[in-house]
């Protein structure tokens, strides 16, 4: 059986499936699918779980709702967390430095893909277009 491919999903990517409300979500269903029935594995810079708590504390959707989608999948999405280590740091700041608009959030999603070899996944369309040259990136609306 072939290694399953390593997707690093940011927090666009995250967030748009515990709210089901985005134009790919039919890709969106389709990768976190495919993550369950372990044809990929994800893998994600621990700054993802503080992404998503801030995104969800700026919606306007009721607090019930929002309690109940963070704490509910706090534990249950299943991704393993990698601490950045040196070259990683180094290669988001590498990218911020190259691509002056990005943040280094979602260069250090991207920099955990280009060190393991993985595919950083995005549903940012502004992010994907400015830095699509560079490699291991993926937008959503390409996922099958």
């Amino acid at each position: 059986m072939e290694k399953p491919k390593i997707f690093i999903p940011d927090a666009s990517i995250i967030i748009a499936y515990l709210l089901q409300e985005n134009l790919w979500s039919k890709q969106i269903n389709k990768f976190f699918d495919d993550f369950k029935q372990e044809k990929i594995q994800c893998l994600v810079p621990p700054l993802w779980y503080y992404e998503i708590s801030n995104r969800l504390a700026r919606i306007k959707i009721a607090r019930e709702k929002k309690n109940n989608i963070l704490f509910q999948n706090e534990n249950n999405l299943g991704f393993v967390t990698i601490e950045p280590d040196k070259e990683q740091n180094l290669c988001a700041f590498n990218l911020c430095e190259k691509y002056s608009d990005i943040t280094f959030y979602d260069a250090s999603y991207h920099a955990l893909a280009q060190s393991i070899g993985g595919i950083f996944i995005t549903a940012d369309k502004k992010y994907f277009n400015l830095i699509k040259k560079e490699k291991n990136i993926e937008f959503i609306a390409d996922y099958l």
